[in-house]
């Protein structure tokens, strides 16, 4: 499934040209919270891999699993939180580290190289005992030109280091003393906070500064509380163009907040915040309000020399106990302005239905000199590629063209599905097992439409009233307490009258309205009765023929009954003779 975005109403007006990118969406189910990209099969395209699943670019159409894939509920959590693409063992393949849920073992997977990438398990090797800390990094630390698995283990915070026999245990080696860390500490980094060209140690309360010998520790600490809960992975980068390193972080992982640290002094003891994005609309610098930057990452996406910032919402982390839960999972980036009287930050926001995990990480996908990003999370695993220059991205539904003519449907009911043309009917049934023709929006819409199919393998007799395998029942993957909003193409009124199936709870914040394309105005509103069994309504649109309409499929409830369900919308010459 390839979705292209070009959103209209979260970003900030745009200086100069915005890159475009596209997205497709490699998996629908939730497997991991992290995703890393490299050429795994040395074919000289880019993969992905997230969890079990290698996505085999440049489609990314075909997967393989590289060990026993297990999906897990949204409402739960995976056993799969980082992985991290390089070569462990030295023999020219891409291999990869995996880090599962805070605190659990970590451990790499041999890839056997060539063709065999693609048709065999990979040999697992446990070589972290426990892996702690929700935002470890895989970088290197050391300076020794070889990368290292930076986290918490046994109170310290430290480094995993790949041995001579990588298959055997990893020797953690700490640079700090016990002080308590544990596998849901939150803010974690590296980089050269003082500009000695030593990489350092970043934590939420302060750094670690790399000694000259690395066989001092622990580490010298520099107190300063960047983010009081914590937030994701920790940058010093210098934004400004000083020659010196700022500081970079989201303020808590599960709240609100994004800013950046300032020197006040060369030896890194003092600094001032400045807020990036806050919890207010009204009192962000960048106008947007984002929750649960769970994940950070810093590149050049505009290439214009300048490093800028990648992050965006980790949609449903606590299944539901969140700041801003079922807000759009944005994917965003930040574009850095330098100007005379300091730096300002333009958002931009790539996509509204994906947003990140605890990892979100930035390559060149596609060898084409443009940065591209990789997200796995509870929405699924995707590849956002930015496109070539004078590549415009497709329009909104809301802009898409109205569909003005119909089709006759063949089967007991008849009516006419409303069409682009004589040979292209709105995807009103769903039965193109896609959101085609449709805008969605929120949580409830996830893993839309639901297929009969799948339930059926649990449950034989499984019954919906659906028409065909596919409709839209907001509940069934994640629960009430989600919200969401699905908006159809626009359409014209063909007929006198016209018909849906509907089901959910009784009230207009769990509702299917017809509206008015032009002005908004509602021209029918249905509810379901508190039952899951899919009826059907009909409507009275002869005194409405000739107009451009909408179907807007509303979820707005978060508790009991706080879902809808929806099916086969069509067109009829008269009143439809309804059971």
């Amino acid at each position: 499934m390839l979705v292209m975005f070009g959103l209209i109403g979260w970003a900030s007006p745009i200086e100069g040209k915005e890159p475009i990118f596209r997205k497709s969406v490699l998996q629908q189910e939730f497997f991991a919270e992290g995703a890393s990209g490299g050429d795994f099969n040395g074919d000289g395209e880019g993969d992905i891999v997230s969890g079990p699943w290698i996505y085999w670019g440049p489609t990314f159409s075909q997967k393989h699993a590289i060990y026993e894939p297990k999906p897990f509920s949204v409402n739960g959590y995976s056993d799969n939180f980082f992985a991290f693409a390089h070569d462990v063992d030295g023999d020219k393949n891409l291999d990869v580290i995996f880090v599962g849920f805070p605190g659990a073992p970590g451990w790499w997977q041999k890839n056997p190289g060539g063709n065999a990438a693609a048709t065999e398990k990979w040999q697992r090797f446990e070589t972290m005992p426990a892996v702690d800390n929700e935002s470890p990094v895989f970088g290197d630390l050391t300076g020794d030109g070889k990368p290292e698995v930076i986290c918490a283990y046994q109170g310290t915070n430290g480094y995993f280091e790949i041995g001579e026999d990588p298959t055997k245990t990893w020797t953690f080696r700490a640079v700090t003393p016990k002080r308590g860390y544990q596998r849901f500490t939150h803010g974690l980094g590296i980089g050269d906070v003082n500009d000695d060209g030593r990489t350092d140690l970043l934590e939420k309360d302060g750094w670690w500064e790399h000694p000259q010998d690395l066989q001092q520790t622990p580490w010298k600490f520099h107190e300063f509380a960047f983010s009081g809960p914590g937030g994701a992975q920790m940058h010093a980068v210098d934004l400004d163009g000083d020659g010196r390193n700022e500081v970079v972080t989201s303020l808590a992982a599960h709240g609100y907040g994004l800013a950046y640290y300032k020197k006040d002094d060369a030896q890194g003891d003092r600094f001032t915040r400045f807020d990036i994005m806050t919890d207010k609309v009204e009192t962000s610098p960048t106008g947007l309000a984002v929750s649960q930057l769970h994940a950070v990452d810093i590149a050049d996406i505009n290439s214009d020399g300048v490093p800028d910032i990648v992050t965006g919402k980790r949609w449903w982390a606590h299944n539901g106990g969140d700041a801003g839960e079922n807000a759009p999972a944005l994917l965003i980036w930040f574009e850095t302005v330098r100007t005379p009287s300091g730096l300002r930050f333009i958002p931009h926001v790539i996509d509204g239905n994906s947003g990140v995990g605890t990892q979100v990480q930035v390559f060149d996908l596609n060898s084409d000199q443009r940065p591209d990003i990789v997200v796995g999370s509870k929405r699924g695993v995707f590849a956002v590629m930015q496109s070539a220059e004078g590549v415009n991205p497709e329009l909104p539904v809301s802009q898409l063209p109205v569909a003005a003519t119909t089709i006759a449907i063949q089967d007991d009911l008849g009516g006419f599905r409303p069409a682009i043309d004589d040979k292209t009917a709105l995807n009103f049934d769903f039965e193109k097992g896609s959101l085609d023709d449709w805008q969605a929006d929120g949580g409830a819409t996830l893993r839309q439409p639901a297929d009969a199919r799948y339930f059926r393998q649990s449950k034989p007799d499984f019954v919906a009233g659906q028409h065909g395998d596919y409709w839209i029942a907001t509940e069934k993957f994640v629960g009430d307490k989600t919200t969401g909003t699905l908006v159809s193409r626009r359409f014209r009124v063909t007929h006198p009258w016209a018909s849906f199936l509907i089901a959910g709870g009784n009230t207009d914040k769990t509702s299917v309205e017809l509206r008015d394309a032009e002005s908004g105005a509602v021209i029918f509103q249905a509810m379901g009765s508190n039952a899951d069994i899919l009826k059907r309504v009909a409507v009275d649109l002869s005194s409405h023929q000739g107009k451009t309409i909408a179907i807007h499929v509303i979820d707005a409830k978060e508790d009991a009954w706080g879902h809808i369900a929806f099916d086969d919308f069509r067109f009829h010459t008269e009143k439809p003779k309804i059971e």
